[in-house]
């Protein structure tokens, strides 16, 4: 989790103000050590795209691959 670029990416954007909600399926207690409270943690690839202006994805996991575009229409 530390080399991962998508830390750098986080970093980046709340220096710029962004308000970051992130999921990962694996990382997310390490996530937490890391990043704390600065950012909010979602349940699942879905929870974090509601009332979302963008979406990043910045991982490998194949069940990022193919998401469920009719879900993510309706969030």
């Amino acid at each position: 989790m530390r080399e991962s670029p998508a830390l750098k990416i986080i970093e980046q954007l709340l220096d710029a103000g962004a308000v970051i909600k992130a999921y990962d399926p694996v990382a997310m207690s390490e996530a937490r050590k890391i990043l704390g409270d600065r950012i909010e943690y979602g349940r699942d690839m879905y929870d974090v795209a509601i009332d979302a202006s963008g979406l990043i994805l910045a991982t490998e996991w194949s069940e990022f691959r193919i998401p469920n575009f009719k879900l993510l229409s309706r969030i």
